[in-house]
């Protein structure tokens, strides 16, 4: 990620870095996805490991929070597990908001393929990354994203209008970010920046990019 470019030249200042990113290949969808629609509220989807504090879960729980405390009607996904699921729960528990949480557990292949593609939005609240691979696989599937600007993909999205990114990572910014896409969800719009999304893989995370940048 870019970011990591910036740490990399504090310890080697005269060290000439090139930037290849992951790559993702925009997959046809894995079958039938589960049914969000009919009860007409957003799903809001985190995938990774359960680490509260890199991955900003502790910030993403409490921005839901004030979501569903100012009217939002959305829920939640969490897929993925680690030693921070126990804690997870007792903070959304503590908040209030534990019914509308789903904790899934860990998902792999097909199975994790379909809740991706299940999901209305895919959120990454993280407090540093390299390069989120959920945050990929979702756009490749058509999934507007929901991000703070450390992982590494806020160029990216801006440039693409592929989603939100956080001015700021926390609650209140999720909160209202949360808002703007339920808003697009209920008048149908939510799909024309999904598709944003995949362009934006084919175009800047293809395969045949990054092999052409690690063969310079």
């Amino acid at each position: 990620g870019e970011r990591e470019i910036a740490q990399i030249g504090k310890i080697a200042p005269n060290v000439e870095v090139v930037l290849v990113p992951n790559g993702q290949d925009i997959r046809p969808t894995a079958g039938e996805v589960l049914d969000t629609t009919r009860a007409g509220r957003p799903v809001f989807g985190y995938v990774g490991r359960l680490h509260a504090r890199q991955k900003g879960l502790d910030i993403l729980l409490a921005g839901f929070s004030v979501y569903r405390r100012s009217g939002g009607k959305g829920t939640l996904w969490v897929v993925g597990d680690g030693a921070d699921r126990s804690r997870l729960g007792r903070l959304a528990r503590r908040l209030g908001i534990d019914e509308f949480i789903s904790f899934l557990g860990a998902r792999y292949g097909e199975e994790k393929d379909r809740l991706i593609e299940s999901l209305d939005v895919l959120v990454q609240t993280s407090r540093w990354e390299g390069l989120p691979m959920s945050c990929l696989e979702a756009a490749a599937a058509g999934k507007p994203l929901l991000i703070s600007k450390e992982t590494n993909l806020d160029r990216h999205v801006e440039r693409w209008g592929s989603g939100w990114v956080l001015p700021s990572n926390d609650s209140q910014q999720i909160a209202l970010a949360m808002s703007q896409c339920e808003a697009l969800f209920a008048s149908g719009s939510l799909g024309r920046i999904g598709a944003k999304a995949r362009q934006m893989i084919g175009s800047d995370f293809g395969w045949e990019a990054s092999a052409r940048k690690l063969g310079n």
